[in-house]
């Protein structure tokens, strides 16, 4: 069965040129898109958790999710656009069923006409229950709590790409064992969540574990929404959702971070990891 999970991000600029009522359309990070992937027949994906960031005043737009496959291809998903702060937007009890190979849009409806330029940046989690090639390494709560044996915290410092509205990139990642490295051999690390130094829009893994897909969450500064992230998400949804990373893997699993500052930005991640003991 090929489990997965995907964070995507996205970017755009709102002009001083754009009107009330009209869209802005956001445009996918480098080597992503918002086209679901192709899934296995007689399975399924949902999208379970949708964030973003803000630099336009608050209250001055919505983000839409658009599609002829959900409710509309009007409106569909709309939720308020937060400022100064990636948070979601909706996560406890949301899951929107989405279809294999359907072109998402993903977009601004402007309430008002911003003052000044805003960039805008956005991230959602896809959840894959069987998608081809793919084969992650995720745990349930319940799952993790039996193994656990001892917390362990892994700090590191990835930057953010330099924003651009048009070719939109995560930051150059950063290995896992960077910074420390007391991993214990042969091992394997389940990763509850993660706290940042510094605001962005998203905090992702990447790696053989997960299925070289970008694995994340929102860059909030509030530590009460990402300290246990994936913990929760699980239990918001009800699948596995907390990734596990075998020490192995440690030098090729990736921290990245998305940015939504106009130079690149340093952010301090520091994961908050479970040890469940030696690779049986």
């Amino acid at each position: 069965m090929g489990y997965g999970i995907e964070t995507i991000v996205g970017a755009n600029t709102t002009a001083t040129t754009v009107t009330a009522g009209s869209t802005v359309a956001y445009t996918a990070a480098n080597s992503q898109s918002f086209n679901i992937r192709a899934y296995a027949p007689n399975s399924s994906a949902s999208i379970e958790a949708l964030w973003g960031y803000s630099a336009n005043t608050a209250g001055n737009s919505l983000t839409r999710i658009r599609s002829p496959r959900l409710h509309d291809d009007v409106v569909g998903i709309e939720s308020q656009q937060l400022a100064t702060n990636a948070s979601p937007m909706l996560n406890e009890y949301f899951s929107q069923t989405v279809y294999s190979q359907d072109s998402l849009t993903i977009e601004d409806y402007v309430l008002s006409a911003p003052g000044s330029a805003a960039n805008q940046t956005v991230g959602f989690n896809v959840y894959y229950k069987d998608i081809p090639g793919i084969n992650a390494n995720f745990m349930t709560y319940a799952q993790v709590s039996s193994l656990t044996q001892s917390y362990y915290g892994i700090y590191t410092n990835p930057s953010t790409a330099a924003f651009s509205a048009s070719s939109p990139s995560w930051g150059t990642g950063v290995a896992i064992n960077s910074k420390q490295d007391v991993f214990k051999a042969n091992s394997l690390y389940a990763i509850l969540g993660y706290e940042v130094s510094t605001g962005c829009t998203a905090v992702s893994l990447l790696g053989v574990d997960l299925g070289n897909l970008y694995v994340g969450g929102p860059g909030s500064l509030d530590p009460k929404v990402t300290r246990f992230w994936f913990v929760e998400q699980e239990m918001a949804n009800g699948m596995p959702s907390i990734p596990v990373i075998n020490s192995q893997n440690k030098a090729s699993t990736l921290v990245q971070v998305f940015g939504n500052q106009a130079s690149a930005t340093s952010v301090q991640v520091t994961l908050i990891a479970a040890y469940l003991g030696p690779v049986q």
